[in-house]
């Protein structure tokens, strides 16, 4: 949820060996913003190392409550259980970091529990999602740019609307 609501890259929230587990979003970069005046509670998310990112300027993106599969209630669900030791946000309950190779068999497991040909998916299809989605919600390119954090058109590829047959 989080990974697609926020545009997230992989690398972002999980570990490749040899990459410092230090450039994951920590437990500590999330931060619930409880409902108050009328407005829903959201998640406010810095990320503090990421590609194409000014050294020394963390991004910090506001994920809002939605009305169906809400990211807040499924991260607040998630913190429940994970605890809130510092380190990676992501980690196994010995709070080892999850690295990319699990998450990504995992996923491909989930998928194909769901019925679903895991061949057509991958890590990256978060963003795609969240790219498409956003397009098809009639958000601008330079809006779904910004949202996905690039800094180029490259974002364009990552919009996956079927041609319509008449």
């Amino acid at each position: 949820m989080l990974a697609f609501h926020g545009f997230l890259r992989i690398g972002e929230i999980t570990v490749r060996p040899g990459v410092v587990a230090e450039h994951v979003i920590k437990r500590s970069d999330l931060v619930i913003v409880p409902a108050r005046d009328g407005v829903k509670s959201s998640l406010q998310l810095t990320i503090r190392h990421a590609k194409h990112q000014h050294v020394g300027r963390p991004i910090v993106l506001e994920i809002n409550s939605q009305s169906h599969n809400c990211p807040v209630v499924h991260i607040c669900r998630y913190l429940h259980t994970r605890g809130s030791s510092p380190g990676p946000l992501f980690v196994f309950p010995d709070k080892t970091p999850i690295s990319r190779t699990y998450f990504s068999s995992q996923l491909s497991a989930c998928l194909s529990h769901a019925g679903y040909d895991p061949s057509l998916y991958k890590c990256h299809s978060f963003r795609i999602g969240a790219a498409t989605t956003a397009a098809t919600r009639g958000y601008t390119d330079v809006q779904i740019q910004s949202m996905g954090r690039w800094r180029s058109a490259a974002f364009r590829r990552y919009i996956r609307i079927p041609m319509m047959t008449l």
